[in-house]
């Protein structure tokens, strides 16, 4: 799809992929480690950290010839090892499921998603005629601007609200059993939100790796999916011209009713009333996991924090 598919999928095969079970042409083998699988790090390491197999090819990593190498090697390690890369995708998703926030996939990029005091230092690199990558993609100054008080609301707000994963499972079942149950009525509308959701959370443990920035975007719609499929109206439900004005059709004919002879608004009737029917790391501020165990103020990322060992020579 893009000349980094590949190279994503590659690092998610990489936390189980063993060369040893796996029937290799000689262009591949340089993708292999000699590294255990229970020894190796996060996926991700295996794209950004200078040991990966990956930076063994010419610059730059992200390019057509490396992309479709690695995207051939992760085909070959699925078709190896479905089960381990079952596993590594079912790992991956119920963490979108937990009751407590788990620092992951390492303390940088989880502190990115809490707002801090204070804007965060831009490296400088010279990048394509700009001061930095960022300011190349922004075609400008990258850099963000923290502002009192909005800035102060933003911290308490994530400090002490905050949906658990297991609640997002709930409204999941919650939808799933609306569109089973009410399937000939609300169900097959609420069908696609509710596999948009699943999908935004399956995806990337499947293709590279759980972020919590996903489960942002996949909570609304498994909210959408559980609205429409329990919904006041059913599917076939809508009122016509007529009942969207507060009457019926047959009210507005009937004897009594709305409009008719010795109804309300009807000359002689009774009066009416009318009426119708979740910023990088700051200073002074901790990675709090709401819910979760802290320590000494801090979270701590436990194995997640592992380095990528380079392979033995």
């Amino acid at each position: 799809m893009t000349e980094s598919t590949g190279v994503f999928l590659y690092s998610r095969v990489m936390t189980f992929a063993e060369c040893s079970r796996m029937t290799l042409p000689v262009d591949l083998l340089s993708l292999c480690t000699s590294v255990p699988p229970a020894q190796r790090p996060i996926a991700q390491a295996y794209i950004w950290d200078s040991a990966s197999p990956l930076n063994r090819f010419p610059a730059p990593k992200f390019s057509p010839t490396v992309n479709k190498l690695a995207e051939e090697f992760a085909i070959k390690a699925v078709e190896a090892q479905p089960l381990d890369y079952a596993r590594a995708v079912w790992d991956d998703t119920v963490r979108s499921f937990d009751w407590n926030r788990q620092v992951f996939p390492n303390g940088q990029t989880y502190d990115e998603y809490l707002f801090g005091y204070h804007s965060l230092a831009i490296p400088g690199s010279a990048y394509h005629g700009y001061p930095s990558p960022e300011a190349y993609y922004a075609r400008g100054n990258p850099s963000t601007v923290v502002v009192n008080p909005f800035a102060e609301l933003i911290r308490v707000y994530q400090r002490y609200v905050w949906l658990p994963g297991t609640l997002y499972g709930l409204i999941l079942l919650v939808g799933l059993a609306g569109v089973v149950i009410r399937w000939r009525r609300a169900g097959r509308d609420a069908l696609l939100p509710w596999l948009c959701s699943v999908a935004l959370v399956v995806a990337p443990a499947a293709t590279a790796e759980f972020d919590y920035r996903y489960v942002t975007t996949a909570v609304p719609f498994a909210c959408l999916a559980a609205a429409m499929a329990f919904g006041r109206r059913a599917r076939d439900e809508h009122p016509d011209a007529a009942g969207a004005a507060g009457t019926s059709a047959d009210d507005a004919i009937s004897p009594g009713g709305p409009g008719g002879p010795g109804g309300p608004g009807a000359p002689g009737g009774p009066a009416g009333d009318g009426a119708g029917g979740e910023s990088g790391s700051a200073a002074g501020l901790p990675r709090r996991i709401p819910g979760g165990g802290l320590r000494d103020g801090l979270a701590n990322a436990g194995h997640n924090q592992r380095d990528l060992a380079p392979d033995a020579p």
